[in-house]
Order: C-alpha cells, then sequence, then structure tokens
C-alpha cells in the first residue's frame, strides 16, 4: 500500500465557514488529497445521520480499519501532529509543542474502549447528490447503482482528506 502522506501533502489556513466552523484545507501538491486503499474495508452501519432525518443528504458511512489501513491513518496522524506543531502560530494562533498539539488532537480514527471488542473504526462522510455524490463501482469498473443495505459490505473507498476540523482547544 502506498502511504498517505509524503512531502506534497500542506495544510492551508484556517477559514470559517457560513456554519460558523473552523476549518483547515488539506492539498496534496496544490490538489485533492485523494487516497484508495488496497484493502476491503468492511461497511460496520447502514449510512446515517445523528438526528435520524431520512431526508438528508450527507451522511456517516463507519468503516472498519483492518492493520493495515490502522497503521496507514496512524502514520497521517502522526504527519498531521508534525505539521500543525511547526505551523502552530499560523494554524492555531500560538506557539505550541508538540505533546501540546497531540493533547488536543482527535484522529479520525476511534478505537474500542476498555470492555469493548469491536475493531477501530473511521467515520467517513458520503454525499448522497451534487458535484461531489457518491458514486459507485463492481470490482470489472463498471458504474453500479448506490446499494441498498451497506452493514456489512466490504468496500475499497477512495477517501478524500478535505480538511481538518478545528474546535476550541482541540
Amino acid at each position: 500500500m502506498a502511504p498517505i502522506t509524503n512531502s506534497q501533502w500542506s495544510i492551508g489556513d484556517v477559514v470559517c465557514t457560513s456554519r460558523g466552523s473552523k476549518i483547515a484545507p488539506l492539498k496534496c501538491d496544490g490538489k485533492h488529497c485523494i487516497f484508495t486503499p488496497d484493502s476491503y474495508l468492511k461497511v460496520v452501519f447502514e449510512p446515517g445521520c445523528f438526528d435520524k432525518d431520512p431526508t438528508a443528504q450527507r451522511l456517516n458511512l463507519v468503516l472498519e480499519c483492518d492493520d493495515e489501513f490502522q497503521a496507514q491513518i496512524k502514520a497521517f496522524d502522526s504527519w498531521i501532529v508534525e505539521y500543525l506543531t511547526a505551523n502552530s502560530e499560523r494554524l492555531l494562533k500560538r506557539k505550541m509543542s508538540q505533546e501540546q498539539v497531540l493533547n488536543g488532537y482527535c484522529s479520525g480514527v476511534k478505537l474500542p474502549t476498555e470492555g469493548k471488542s469491536f475493531q477501530p473504526t473511521l467515520k467517513t462522510k458520503i454525499d448522497l447528490e451534487g458535484q461531489g455524490a457518491i458514486r459507485c463501482w463492481d470490482t470489472t469498473g463498471a458504474s453500479i447503482s448506490m446499494p441498498c443495505t451497506w452493514r456489512g459490505l466490504k468496500i475499497k473507498p477512495r477517501l478524500n482528506f478535505s480538511h481538518l476540523w478545528i474546535m476550541g482547544a482541540q
């Protein structure tokens, strides 16, 4: 599997969205940061949203992380922490040590809490409409319609690492 990060990745300046969120765009050589794992990842739950709105067009898709993919995300997280530390004044408005950045950083991979036996998971987002709407292909590369049932499917997602979400001290 090719590494997720390389020296061409960068984090842009923090901007406020129309909803008031602070985000910092991720770029790969000035373009979108796209990554497709070599292995297939299992879909843990049906896609949905927090408020269970049946008309929602942006849904959470939770993927189970195998060991190889988890190692790739861990390397990605390490790169982000190093980059944020080196650029903390520009991105976080104050000089911060690596330990301070690490204490406020939350990975996209969620590890099981003590006493739980599930695999680590990665929460992603899918759009059902618009320019970035989800598209699906079979193993031969032919375009197919979106599955009716997702839970338990093994998929090879094309992940777009678009931005970091900055929230308070995190």
